[in-house]
């Protein structure tokens, strides 16, 4: 034997959130029995008597994110032909940016009424070009390089004497991203309140970059319903965005043998944005969302979803 959820009234909402008061058709009577017979979320009995409706428990998902930001350099660390890297004083960076495209699959229980968490495992493919440039006379003097002495003389004071030296790096990217989260969340009537907050970290697999991200977005919206058609959740906020990537590897400088060894850091430059996006549950199980940062500030980014509850 089996429960018919979809016919049993045990306070499941037919939103992906949960909420009190929602303006439906079909739901039952105040005074009838509501029952909830799953394991999770805790305390759901407890706020299914007060009235509470609740999401199917359990999900799984598929999110595509696009992200192009301006990034922040510094630390550079640099070694010539092998040598051990060093901190270098006298480098200007000019302006860089990265480009990266994830697909991942999201797998999230509700813990709590108002606590959803959840797990990330993706791929990252992109790209953070950037370039910067040593002043060739004052680095040769922080490195303790007498270039008036008679040959043979250094290979450095051939690359970097009297000169401006830009270094170009088109730093590459993809791997495995991993990643752990949460969301608060709750509704009245028709509005809602979410904020979600996750951290991930990108595992590299043959690139010279690594990095991880913090993100928290919290945003309020309000659910429209559709006759026969589910239910679309609009709403607008604000997206806090940290990353950090660790970029190195090496490039010969311009006509002539000397490698230049290198290790920087990336920030990204805005870390506040604002966003809309909107939410469509098709029913309790199935739910398509679509979101886009791009409002303020050098960061763009869009985010699409499908997802499952059960």
């Amino acid at each position: 034997m089996s429960t018919n959820y979809d016919l049993t009234h045990t306070g499941l909402s037919d939103v992906s959130i949960p909420n009190i008061g929602f303006s439906t058709t079909d739901k039952a009577p105040e005074d009838a029995p509501r029952e909830w017979d799953r394991a999770l979320p805790f305390l759901a009995q407890k706020v299914i008597d007060k009235g509470y409706e609740l999401p199917f428990p359990y999900g799984v998902g598929l999110t595509y994110v696009y992200v192009d930001q301006e990034q922040l350099l510094d630390e550079l660390e640099i070694g010539f032909n092998g040598s051990e890297k060093t901190p270098m004083q006298f480098v200007s960076f000019d302006s860089a940016s990265s480009i990266n495209n994830s697909v991942q699959m999201k797998f999230d229980t509700w813990l709590f009424p108002f606590m959803n968490v959840f797990a990330l495992l993706g791929k990252v493919d992109g790209e953070a070009p950037l370039e910067f440039t040593l002043d060739g006379d004052d680095t040769l003097s922080q490195l303790g390089l007498d270039c008036s002495s008679p040959p043979p003389r250094n290979p450095l004071c051939g690359a970097l004497e009297g000169r401006e030296v830009t270094v170009p790096v088109d730093a590459k990217f993809n791997g495995i991203t991993y990643g752990l989260g949460t969301v608060l969340a709750g509704g009245w009537n028709n509005y809602f309140v979410t904020i979600p907050l996750t951290f991930t970290y990108a595992d590299m697999e043959g690139s010279e970059t690594e990095g991880t991200v913090f993100t928290t977005s919290p945003r309020v919206g309000y659910v429209f319903t559709l006759p026969s058609a589910g239910k679309l959740a609009v709403y607008a906020g604000g997206s806090y965005l940290e990353s950090d990537l660790t970029v190195s590897g090496s490039v010969t400088i311009p006509d002539s043998s000397v490698n230049v060894d290198y290790k920087i850091q990336q920030s990204n430059k805005d870390k506040w944005n604002a966003l809309l996006g909107t939410n469509y549950d098709i029913n309790g199980r199935w739910s398509v969302a679509a979101e886009y940062q791009g409002l303020t500030g050098s960061r763009e980014s869009f985010i699409a979803s499908l997802g499952y509850r059960f």
